[in-house]
């Protein structure tokens, strides 16, 4: 028998657990979610902070190895309200980053769930945060009441993060992944330019490029001293 959980009582508990945003969606088979989902719990968490986009990347033995502290953190958190679901008497299964782009586009699904919509920059942006939040996803077999996505647009009369963007990879026809410099998978001539732009604590930790994050003035202002765990 199905269950059905309070969209109110889901949400709360998932902010309690350490998000900023919550919200819920209906299974969408061109997402190819686990046959016994009903609804899918996307999770945001803001991320102001450069600190929390350096990037880890060590090869060893032929095999690479990537960490993102901020991905961990969503993970863990993810986690946890997949336990505390779990003893409401639902099946819950995190998605992982590694997941999100076999499974679930997570952006797509966040649109879905009403946290925001995709900007000029190809990111999400949220009425409260802008473009800068991190996205986890849960899969659930409960009945959620699912949210409606949202109407505004952020974008019409702003250009900033295509102006801003270092390597063009953001114009008016929109966004060319081999030009982004946030590239997790670079080619040779794009791992130089990266060694070039971006910022470098050691030779295998890197800042992920932000530009058009923080040069985006949606909820450019915001605090996170409430966050449990930060």
């Amino acid at each position: 028998m199905v269950k059905r959980l309070d969209p109110g009582f889901v949400k709360n508990l998932c902010l309690k657990s350490g998000f900023d945003l919550v919200g819920i969606t209906e299974k969408d088979p061109s997402w190819n979610p686990p046959s016994w989902t009903n609804s899918i719990i996307v999770l945001a968490v803001a991320t102001p902070d450069e600190g929390l986009d350096y990037t880890i990347h060590i090869k060893y033995d032929g095999v690479d190895f990537w960490s993102k502290w901020i991905y961990e953190y969503l993970m863990a958190r993810s986690s946890l309200v997949c336990f505390r679901l779990e003893k409401q008497g639902v099946r819950a299964r995190p998605l992982t980053f590694m997941d999100s782009w076999e499974v679930i586009l997570l952006k797509n699904a966040a649109v879905k769930a009403g946290l925001g919509v995709i900007g000029k920059n190809n990111l999400l942006v949220t009425p409260q945060y802008g473009p800068r939040v991190r996205l986890a996803a849960i899969f659930t077999d409960a009945e959620i009441e699912p949210d409606k996505e949202l109407s505004e647009d952020f974008c019409s009369n702003c250009n900033l993060c295509i102006k801003a963007c270092p390597t063009g990879a953001l114009s008016e026809n929109g966004f060319t992944r081999d030009k982004c410099i946030a590239e997790f998978d670079p080619s040779e001539e794009m791992l130089k330019l990266q060694r070039k732009m971006v910022k470098y604590l050691t030779n295998y930790t890197r800042l992920q490029c932000r530009v058009c994050m923080d040069v985006c003035p949606v909820g450019r202002d915001i605090k996170i001293e409430n966050i449990e765990g930060f």
